[in-house]
């Protein structure tokens, strides 16, 4: 974690934010780290970050706006992966013991311009987080998505995603997003789903989390042993399902919310 990371408490709960790529860095609820750390498998399979201004692969890095072919950056092999800030220089706005607030102009690697913004704030049981996007001078596509890595497991107990999924983005044979949605498939899981209600985060009895995306969407990917992904997004992966005029602005409402631990007294 860096030197220069805003660290919050509130309480017995501490949240770590590293301005480079505005990425949560840890998240301490009831004694219990809910993040995977930075390994050396890199900042891609750890933390919790922002995708902006799109979610998962612009495959090939080719983007189609209006009939145009529009090159990107390609950083995931041929393909430019989940946005252009995940890696970039935040500026700190605002800094609190309990909130913080970043910015950061939309890199050249994204050649519509544009800003994004986050906020940070903390109470002793919850995690609040809102991430914006807005336009520059021209209009652009748009989507947002936080991609959380939550530890596998805490206090010898594996992590279980309760959830209550109508529909699962659907793919081809090969992986390539239909623009549809089916039936939810059983895990394992790379995908992104339809949800009303929020999402539930439970290592037994020692942290039960709620996640909550203004958006309605989720991705889940289960597929590595140390962490699990549980997104809150806009639109679905491989889809920038809004479109911004000159000077307007897309926001995601992410809330994480947790009880007390076991064994505290009642406050009635």
């Amino acid at each position: 974690m860096g030197s220069d990371n805003a660290v919050l408490v509130a309480g017995d709960v501490t949240a770590q934010v590293n301005p480079d790529g505005a990425r949560l860095e840890s998240l301490v609820v009831h004694g219990h780290e809910l993040i995977v750390p930075l390994d050396a498998e890199g900042p891609i399979f750890s933390g919790a970050f922002p995708m902006i201004p799109w979610c998962g692969l612009v495959r090939d890095a080719r983007l189609d706006v209006d009939g145009q072919e529009v090159a990107l950056a390609a950083d995931w092999d041929v393909h430019a992966l989940h946005g252009v800030v995940k890696d970039a220089a935040w500026t700190v706005d605002e800094a609190t013991p309990e909130a913080v607030a970043l910015a950061v102009d939309l890199p050249d690697a994204w050649p519509f311009g544009g800003r994004a913004s986050a906020r940070f704030a903390l109470t002793g049981h919850s995690l609040a987080i809102t991430w914006t996007v807005e336009a520059g001078a021209q209009d652009m596509p748009a989507a947002i998505g936080w991609h959380p890595w939550f530890t596998r497991r805490v206090a010898s107990a594996d992590l279980e995603v309760g959830q209550g999924f109508t529909a699962q983005w659907a793919r081809s044979a090969d992986g390539v997003p239909l623009d549809a949605w089916k039936p939810v498939a059983p895990p394992p899981w790379d995908d992104s789903f339809l949800a009303s209600a929020p999402v539930t985060l439970t290592w037994g009895d020692a942290v039960q989390l709620t996640l909550r995306g203004s958006g309605g969407v989720y991705s889940v990917y289960d597929g590595r042993e140390l962490g699990v992904v549980v997104a809150a997004q806009t639109s679905p992966h491989e889809r920038l399902g809004h479109r911004l005029q000159p000077g307007a602005a897309l926001s995601l409402a992410v809330e994480l919310a947790w009880g007390e631990p076991e064994g505290t007294p009642s406050h009635e």
